[in-house]
């Protein structure tokens, strides 16, 4: 039985074409265990990870299983490879390490590793994201994942994917920072969307999202939710994730002056992400406003929601005990 999603060193180059076809599969699969373990096997969940291994073993793959292994193995590629080369062509014996290097091959520079490091784990969340887009999208093709947890786990949020956290705040098409922003994402959705929603609309609204089988009018919710939530999630991320968005948070990049000409990332001015945090907080609590009035309007589409005293919400002054603010 197949043991691992890729096996071969051509399966791994079909997910990554710069791989040579001459790479020993051996010097390499203890990065595959590393992709796996680290990011397919989470996100795609044992059971579908063990139901692919063994259509791979008796070659029964469905078109669909086929369809989800490619991207699967992309974004797995992707992964070994960013595992790769940090210890590609390194060599450790009892003398101490070293790097190969021959007549008519060099070791690449510190800066062309970097690039390919870094980019080859943004095509891997690219990718990974893809894979889990197609399985949610095809659920009845994959019971194995559908009946799982990770799947409940993939489909938890209001905003479940980079493209639409982009339609409030846009990301770039970067899913490692979109991966990254989540568990800031669920503060804001618990503290401001769901006491909005109510008990009851908030779980009629999880669960339809959990089974791809939201209405036309809960779409547009879910479209209004998402403007509020990625301006909140990213102005809540600014204290925690110190003017760039990167994986490892919002940055402005330099070109380090050095002979290795690496290109680092430094920490951006706290007074512009102060100013972007103040602008973020007034622009996400406007769309909140936006989508109270929005759902009062239109509280009849929705059983369960309580209509909301904008009026009172907005009042400061407390009339009965005398205090007023000016």
């Amino acid at each position: 039985m197949a043991t691992k999603l890729i096996s071969t060193t051509e399966e791994l180059k079909s997910g990554m074409g710069a791989i040579n076809v001459d790479l020993s599969y051996e010097a390499i699969t203890s990065f595959i265990d590393d992709a796996e373990l680290n990011h397919i096997i989470p996100a795609i969940g044992y059971p579908l990870y063990n139901a692919l291994l063994a259509a791979i073993t008796t070659n029964t793959l469905t078109e669909k299983q086929t369809r989800a292994l490619a991207l699967i193995r992309k974004a797995e590629a992707n992964f070994t490879i960013h595992y790769f080369v940090a210890f590609g062509a390194v060599g450790i014996t009892e003398s101490g390490i070293y790097v190969t290097k021959d007549a008519t091959h060099l070791p690449a520079s510190d800066k062309k590793l970097y690039l390919l490091r870094m980019q080859s784990r943004a095509d891997g969340f690219r990718a990974l994201e893809a894979a889990v887009n197609y399985l949610e999208a095809n659920l009845a093709d994959f019971p194995a994942y559908a009946t799982d947890v990770t799947h409940q786990l993939n489909r938890r949020f209001y905003i479940n994917t980079t493209d639409e956290f982009s339609r409030g705040f846009n990301l770039g098409q970067n899913a490692e920072v979109f991966s990254t922003l989540k568990a800031v994402m669920e503060t804001v959705e618990e503290n401001y969307i769901d006491p909005l929603l109510g008990d009851d609309l908030s779980a009629v609204l999880r669960a339809a999202i959990l089974t791809g089988s939201l209405s036309a009018d809960q779409q547009k919710l879910v479209t209004k939710i998402t403007k509020a939530v990625a301006l909140l999630s990213i102005a809540e991320a600014i204290p925690y994730r110190l003017v760039n968005i990167e994986a490892n948070g919002l940055v402005t990049s330099t070109t380090k002056g050095n002979i290795e000409n690496i290109e680092v990332s430094t920490e951006g001015d706290q007074r512009r992400l102060q100013g972007m945090m103040n602008m973020l907080q007034m622009r996400g609590e406007s769309e909140m406003g936006k989508l109270t009035k929005w759902l009062n309007d239109h509280a009849s589409d929705f059983s369960g929601y309580v209509v909301t005293d904008l009026l009172a919400k907005s009042k400061m002054n407390d009339d009965e005990r005398g205090v007023y603010f000016v």
